[in-house]
């Protein structure tokens, strides 16, 4: 089946979604607290209750008790991400969408290319306004990885309309200690604007947890001359037992992609929240954390479809 980039199913591991919003109000999980494992350390209690006001909507409260585990263990980083998401959130103002540190990685042309430095005719050819791809998960301002708890993660990228389409992408992914590709696969490319989801398929080996993975998606427009014109990151595996019974806990989707925002685990929230956005298409509160998501990139404009 001929390729359409942001209409139609690409291939098992890849689908795309049009940048339209959505929306049916969610149901609350409720928190049992006496459903609150019991641990020899004060740090993961602390981190526990934690989560469980977070699945409740108690965000202020969560607050306290992260600040609590911070004290107890401090320089953790899971308990000073939680704290840093949750103060952004509740602030007059605050999106669940923040963003502030790792802002999506942009198109990088042979790696070198200057951030001043003029486009090459290459980027010119395929995105003559100055509009580039974009990663729609941000990476870590510290180490400028990105995380997840998924051992098959999915990646998602905001690909602008061209006026030359174009002919191929190809995604990559490589284990950081080995000089071999865990991942690759070429497909066709297109015109229209839209979201795309490469997913790592679970027939493929799982990530390994704490360790580094690097991923690229090559953008060529003409193959006869191609410029090496792609995105690029990093991403690791992390696993939290604290936040993982949480969100076994909690029944509802969208509580569990707030679990994962919290801890700044963007590629499970976005996952989740783009599945709810097919599921839920007249949901008000998962239209406006859409539109947070498609704004803390600079896409405000919905994507012509192609007939």
């Amino acid at each position: 089946m001929k390729y359409q980039l942001w209409l139609h199913f690409l291939f098992t591991s890849c689908f795309c979604l049009p940048l339209s919003v959505i929306g049916q109000t969610p149901v609350l999980a409720t928190h049992q607290p006496g459903h609150i494992v019991r641990t020899s350390s004060t740090y993961d209690e602390y981190m526990q209750v934690g989560y469980a006001k977070i699945a409740d909507r108690e965000y202020r409260q969560a607050l306290i008790y992260f600040q609590q585990a911070l004290a107890a263990r401090p320089d953790d980083r899971q308990a000073a991400e939680a704290i840093r998401n949750i103060e952004a959130y509740i602030q007059p103002g605050g999106n669940v969408i923040i963003f502030p540190e790792g802002r999506p990685s942009r198109t990088t042309v042979g790696g070198t290319r200057p951030a001043d430095q003029r486009t090459t005719n290459e980027e010119e050819k395929c995105f003559p306004d100055e509009q580039f791809p974009v990663s729609l998960i941000p990476a870590n301002e510290q180490d400028g990885k990105q995380r997840t708890t998924s051992e098959h993660p999915q990646f998602w990228f905001y690909i602008p309309e061209t006026t030359t389409a174009i002919q191929e992408l190809e995604f990559m992914l490589r284990d950081d200690k080995t000089p071999q590709n865990l991942y690759r696969k070429t497909f066709e490319g297109g015109t229209k604007a839209g979201i795309v989801s490469i997913n790592i398929p679970t027939s493929e080996a799982p990530l390994t947890a704490d360790r580094v993975y690097t991923w690229k998606l090559s953008i060529i427009c003409d193959s006869s001359s191609p410029s090496d014109l792609y995105l690029k990151g990093k991403i690791e595996v992390v696993k939290d037992p604290n936040l993982y019974y949480q969100v076994q806990q909690t029944t509802e989707p969208l509580d569990q992609a707030m679990l994962y925002a919290t801890a700044g685990l963007w590629e499970n929230f976005v996952s989740i929240l783009a599945d709810l956005h097919r599921q839920r298409p007249n949901d008000p509160q998962i239209n406006q954390y859409w539109v947070e998501l498609l704004t803390s990139v600079g896409l405000t404009k919905a994507p012509s479809e192609s007939p």
